[in-house]
């Protein structure tokens, strides 16, 4: 019974260490997107937590795809830098 318990202590164990992690780079994340540019900021939201399109937002915003999808590249280049 005491091998089962400690097993179930080192699961218990582990699954609170991958959930603080999770909510580090949660943290990471949402500071790195906080420091982009506000154009960029609002496409990164759009397009990876409210689910649009390139194209969806490029007819919001009235700009061509390519520049969404510019942007969109940019920003996630920026957001790889800050990470680091």
């Amino acid at each position: 019974m005491t091998d089962t318990l400690c097993i179930d202590n080192q699961m218990v164990g582990l699954t609170l260490l991958t959930a603080l992690n999770n909510i580090i780079d949660d943290i990471v994340l949402k500071d790195a997107i906080e420091k982009l540019k506000a154009k960029e900021k609002d496409i990164i939201i759009d397009r990876y937590i409210n689910g649009k399109t390139q194209v969806e937002l490029s007819e919001e915003l009235n700009i061509s795809q390519a520049q969404i999808s510019r942007i969109e590249k940019n920003a996630l280049k920026n957001i790889k830098k800050l990470i680091k």
